[in-house]
């Protein structure tokens, strides 16, 4: 794959912020997801040239930062460990194990995507419309009020009101859903 460091750098301030609450979502410490995120996109950035021209970056990506948290929690696992088996630690086997189940690429089928599009389409327009300015085009709560002459509240109602059905249409595919609210 050819990509230079404008789409690299592109790519990255772009996804960045979402990639590292992904991480911090699992790892629950904000450095050691940075940490995550920054070891990934130097990966990616070293195997850029060896992957198919038809990648899908985003899911790529998203499988490598998996596989750094899932490395992390084992190794948080390791050091608690004890002969008693602890709530921390069933708790860190529940993370890696929702890590290890989970496949990035699910949030980019085609069906999915249909679920999504139908569900968003019912939606009234201005809870459509606020969706779309915070998941797609990264508007604040701020920008979007003022776009939409709305409180924050107001805002704050009608993304809920969004995510909640989506949330119903997708309950087949939480994690799927989880990634789609933070990186489409």
């Amino acid at each position: 794959m050819i990509i230079d460091l404008y789409q690299y750098n592109s790519f990255f301030i772009e996804n960045q912020q979402r990639l590292i609450h992904f991480a911090s979502v699992y790892v629950r410490d904000n450095m050691v997801a940075e940490d995550c995120v920054i070891e990934t996109m130097m990966e990616f950035w070293e195997r850029r040239q060896r992957l198919p021209d038809n990648t899908n970056i985003l899911a790529w990506v998203l499988t490598i930062l998996k596989h750094k948290c899932i490395d992390y929690l084992r190794k948080e696992r390791r050091l608690q460990s004890s002969n008693d088996y602890n709530d921390s630690i069933w708790e860190l086997d529940e993370r890696i194990t929702a890590l290890e189940d989970f496949d990035p690429h699910e949030i980019f089928t085609q069906e999915i995507r249909n679920i999504i599009d139908s569900t968003l389409d019912a939606l009234p327009p201005q809870a459509k419309q606020i969706f779309i300015l915070s998941t797609y085009e990264n508007k604040t709560h701020q920008e979007i009020a003022t776009i939409t002459n709305l409180t924050l509240r107001g805002v704050e109602y009608h993304l809920y009101k969004a995510k909640d059905a989506l949330r119903q249409s997708l309950k087949d595919y939480l994690p799927a859903m989880v990634l789609f609210v933070y990186f489409c």
